[in-house]
């Protein structure tokens, strides 16, 4: 009888150890869930990891061809640059002229020089526009067209290049409209500069803008243009032509700014 009591016992105990646990359950059920998913959507998997593929190899085709496009125009550029007269040592140290105006052979190589330049920049964006109205302007300049100047160097404003690149053109454009007479166009130019840069280049217009100001007696709005760079900038980079400036017009430097002078 004894034999007959335990062994239902004994039996559901090996019932129990062979049914699976729920834990194992929930994982079997996990494992076939996932299965059915990979198995309906993995077409969608495939179509996704192709589609990054396909945008990193679009990305990588047009870095390339952006970068060696940047390379082509700055060779055209630097190809017309290369083949220009020279100037002279002396003309350096301001010592000689640039060019001879009495000789005819130099300086229709530089009007050519400058017309190359203009087609380089035509046919380039950017950097390498602005660079090439320049190297135009400067050869206009040496030639004496200043009209013909005047026009590459507005030309190369209109650009739009990177701050390091669009810099220079739009300080010329500035010099420009003040050397002849136009100084509320000028300061206004000036102070747009100051706002569309940053950092050094954003310093630099409000030292150029102040200057100017300071040139026509406008002390006042001197002294407020010098406030706001010591605003923006406690810290100058170049403190000792601002802190000149600012003494000119009674502006007090900024604690940070007095302290690194």
């Amino acid at each position: 009888m004894a034999d007959d009591t335990t062994r239902p016992n004994t039996e559901a105990a090996r019932d129990d150890e062979a049914a699976p646990s729920e834990d194992q359950d929930y994982l079997f059920r996990a494992q076939v869930a996932g299965t059915e998913f990979i198995l309906r959507y993995w077409k969608y998997g495939v179509y996704a990891v192709g589609g990054v593929l396909v945008a990193a190899f679009a990305w990588g085709t047009y870095d390339s061809w952006s970068t060696q496009r940047r390379e082509d125009q700055f060779g055209a550029v630097a190809a017309v640059a290369y083949k220009m007269p020279a100037v002279d040592q002396m003309a350096l140290y301001g010592l000689a002229p640039k060019d001879d105006p009495a000789d005819t052979a130099r300086t229709a190589n530089l009007l050519e020089g400058a017309k190359r330049f203009l087609a380089a920049a035509a046919s380039s964006n950017g950097s390498a526009a602005v660079y090439a109205y320049l190297e135009a302007a400067d050869a206009f300049t040496r030639v004496g067209d200043v009209p013909a100047a005047r026009k590459a160097i507005e030309a190369a404003v209109g650009v739009g290049a990177p701050d390091l690149a669009q810099f220079p053109a739009d300080a010329q454009w500035a010099t420009i409209l003040a050397n002849e007479g136009a100084h509320t166009e000028a300061e206004a130019f000036l102070r747009g500069m100051a706002g569309r840069y940053t950092g050094f280049f954003a310093q630099e217009a409000l030292l150029r803008l102040a200057s100017l100001q300071v040139d026509q007696g406008k002390l006042a709005e001197a002294k407020t243009t010098i406030d706001e760079l010591y605003t923006r900038f406690p810290s100058p980079s170049r403190p000792e032509s601002v802190a000149s400036l600012a003494a000119r017009v009674g502006s007090t430097p900024a604690p940070a700014a007095a302290a690194g002078g």
